[in-house]
């Protein structure tokens, strides 16, 4: 069960970090247009009218906009990473118990009844730790999963935001 859920999540974390690292690029470009635009608007004297001026703070709003969605999705790419780890050492746990639990069951077949009992209680022991530690990847997996989608749909709210005040612009322009 948790190989499938465990495969599902990791793809869908690969596409999702594709998707944002478009989104990053578009936001860093945008930028880079959004500044060009104020600087040819404040470099000419004669296009400083209160027109404009409303336009120039528009301008710094979208700047704004994009800057923070470009650092929401880099964040939310930043924790998908970490997930990743996460995943891994979640599995290199599981191998580790998957040997164990073969070998003690090597064990239990090759003993006494008597040494049953005692082969149990290792059991019971070996599988504790490890146990534990995959409970505690899996609760820090679902806070970071958590974190990375509100950090995502944030930085997709703020380009829209963005691109909708530039929208507003063009249209009273025209």
């Amino acid at each position: 069960m948790r190989n499938t859920r465990g495969r599902s999540v990791r793809r869908s974390l690969e596409i999702s970090a594709g998707f944002f690292d478009k989104l990053s690029v578009l936001n860093a470009g945008s930028i880079a247009v959004a500044a060009s635009v104020t600087i040819a608007i404040i470099a000419r004297p004669d296009l400083i009218s209160s027109q404009f001026r409303s336009i120039v703070h528009g301008l710094v709003v979208i700047v704004f906009l994009l800057w923070a969605s470009l650092i929401c999705a880099v964040i939310r790419n930043f924790l998908s990473a970490i997930i990743a780890v996460f995943d891994a050492k979640y599995s290199d746990i599981e191998i580790v118990r998957r040997a164990t639990r073969k070998g003690l069951a090597i064990a239990r077949n090759n003993v006494s009844a008597n040494d049953k009992v005692v082969v149990d209680q290792l059991e019971r022991d070996a599988e504790k730790e490890p146990f534990q530690k995959q409970t505690r990847i899996v609760k820090r997996q679902r806070i970071l999963h958590q974190c990375a989608n509100v950090l995502g749909y944030a930085s997709i709210l703020m380009f829209l935001a963005a691109y909708t005040i530039v929208a507003f612009f063009l249209f009273r322009l025209w």
